[in-house]
């Protein structure tokens, strides 16, 4: 089983150098036997792009100049409907796949189940968006501690953040944005946004025992002191807006609305950042769900044509506990550090 798994990465690998062999970004596919969501990302990115790259190949975004009136609305209306039956499916399936296969089916390998299932739903109008990640069997001598089942529960959210961050790490390296990775950046970036805020919008309608409200009830049960310092669904909601102060998704929304939508582009123009002497700057927001609360999430980018610098500093909200972190990571800094030596 292992040799034919190698076996089709090697040759899906052989098809994913024909997209650039020379690229600035490299893209390859890699693969190890925990399958976390760093491992889900960097596949997902590289056979993303070779699919819309390969797609763009074969379907036109427009037939004409698109000069009037008539033929742009026409055009408007083939990108519409080109959206709702093929680049909103292709890019949910990413999204869901990371989210269950590589987010919940992460954890589940991580702690000892085996024999996982899962499902995944196409989205309006082509299907109903049911997706889920159902654990197996837990090995005997496994025991699944409480902050380890808080975790089972907001992973797959936390493994889409994962994959928006590398999307915009490669990103602000290319310069520019193509419109299906937007789309991505979008949903995997809202993912737990979305979640929230379809629970708070749903409660008054019908009852709902989800991940979410699973992990509201466990944390304060487990940590709260069942009256001021205690977390609920709207709590997360006003929390969880933060995520969208971030350059890069309104740059996305413009650009799919402008560059794709009404222009028929492929690509928008250069994104937007901060220049100072040798490096552009892009700060972004996030906001993810931990086993001790919420966390907010400052990310950092500085970069020029070659190298980047990505910087995170993550803050607790104190309901629970204080806690922070920081951390940093760079992109082809010791390459250029030998070519100034």
């Amino acid at each position: 089983m292992i040799l034919k798994i190698r076996s089709i990465f090697f040759c899906l690998g052989m098809i994913v150098l024909s997209i650039d062999l020379c690229a600035q970004i490299p893209n390859y596919l890699v693969f190890y036997k925990e399958q976390s969501s760093s491992f889900g990302a960097e596949n997902g990115i590289t056979i993303h792009r070779f699919l819309y790259e390969k797609t763009d190949e074969f379907v036109p975004l427009k037939f004409n100049e698109e000069n009037t009136f008539l033929t742009k609305s026409g055009g408007i209306g083939y990108r519409l409907l080109k959206a709702s039956v093929f680049d909103l499916q292709l890019n949910w399936l990413f999204t869901i796949l990371q989210r269950e296969a590589f987010g919940h089916g992460a954890r589940f390998r991580e702690f000892g189940y085996s024999y996982n299932s899962y499902n995944f739903g196409l989205i309006p109008p082509l299907g109903g968006a049911i997706s889920y990640a159902i654990p197996g069997y837990l090995a005997p001598n496994k025991v699944v501690t409480e902050p380890e089942s808080l975790a089972l529960l907001f992973s797959g959210n936390e493994a889409n953040l994962v994959f928006s961050e590398k999307i915009n790490s490669r990103v602000i390296l290319k310069g520019d944005m193509h419109y299906q990775e937007s789309i991505l950046y979008l949903m995997t970036k809202n993912n737990l946004l979305f979640y929230i805020w379809n629970d708070r919008l749903l409660s008054s309608l019908v009852t709902l025992v989800d991940d979410l409200d699973a992990y509201i009830q466990r944390l304060n049960t487990v940590h709260g002191d069942g009256k001021n310092r205690m977390y609920d669904t709207d709590k997360l909601a006003f929390q969880s807006l933060v995520s969208l102060l971030n350059p890069l998704q309104m740059y996305s929304v413009y650009s799919l609305a402008k560059d794709y939508l009404i222009d028929g582009n492929a690509r928008g123009r250069g994104i937007p950042s901060i220049h100072f002497s040798a490096f552009n700057y892009l700060p972004s927001l996030g906001y993810n769900l931990t086993p001790f609360g919420s966390e907010f999430i400052f990310t950092n980018y500085f970069y020029n044509d070659e190298q980047s610098i990505q910087v995170n500093l993550n803050y607790g909200d104190q309901t629970f506990f204080d806690f922070y972190s920081a951390g940093a990571k760079g992109f082809n800094i010791i390459l250029n550090i030998r070519k100034v030596a």
